[in-house]
């Protein structure tokens, strides 16, 4: 199904600042994007509905790179999208602990 002209796409990724609309999808770093209306808003790859959860727990599960690449239809590009959203997850966690005398 075509949308029309004048509707926007509600999964077109946008730059990671750009206020935007409800339901409309938000960049969260390159390659990875967040909408509600799309995996109830977990991020994804962009333009897929695969979350990068879904890549992680394949790699955690001691999955390869390549299988998981060939499994889902991801190229590496896409792969390394995931895990660079995951260390910047991580890496924000750590310094919101150091922020906070946590440890």
């Amino acid at each position: 199904m075509q949308q029309a002209q004048d509707q926007p796409n509600p999964d077109a990724p946008h730059e990671p600042h750009e206020p935007h609309e409800p339901h409309q999808a938000r960049e969260l770093t390159p390659g990875i994007v967040t909408n509600p209306r799309v995996m109830v808003g977990k991020p994804v790859i962009a333009g897929r509905r695969i979350t990068v959860e879904l890549i992680m727990d394949n790699l955690a599960a001691g999955r390869s790179i390549e299988n998981v690449m060939a499994n889902y239809g991801l190229t590496a590009n896409q792969i390394r999208d995931a895990l660079r959203y995951a260390h910047h997850l991580v890496y924000e966690d750590a310094q919101q602990k150091m922020r906070e005398g946590g440890q």
